[in-house]
């Protein structure tokens, strides 16, 4: 019963046919998906360094406009070898004094 509805609405021209999308385009989209996917990556990561900076009472956004800029990744860069650094001094200066 059914499909001898669809058979009248197809040869009627009632029915419109689904759009199949050129092999270019098709490769456009995905590369537009995956650019948006990317984007949403990166806003989520740099949202976590926020996170993780004001978690760790570090207010880096008071005092500079744009953390990931030029100045901002200098200043991240500089407190990460400065914690590298300074750790194991502390634990060394520790050990030696007991």
């Amino acid at each position: 019963m059914d499909s001898e509805w669809i058979t009248e609405l197809c040869l009627n021209d009632q029915i419109v046919p689904s759009r199949i999308f050129p092999k270019c385009d098709w490769e456009l989209r995905s590369l537009t998906r995956n650019r948006e996917a990317l984007g949403k990556m990166r806003s989520s990561l740099k949202n976590r360094v926020h996170r993780d900076l004001a978690s760790a009472n570090i207010k880096l956004a008071s005092v500079i406009s744009d953390i990931f800029g030029k100045s901002g990744m200098h200043c991240l860069r500089g407190k990460l070898l400065w914690a590298q650094s300074t750790f194991p001094v502390i634990i060394c200066r520790q050990d030696t004094s007991t």
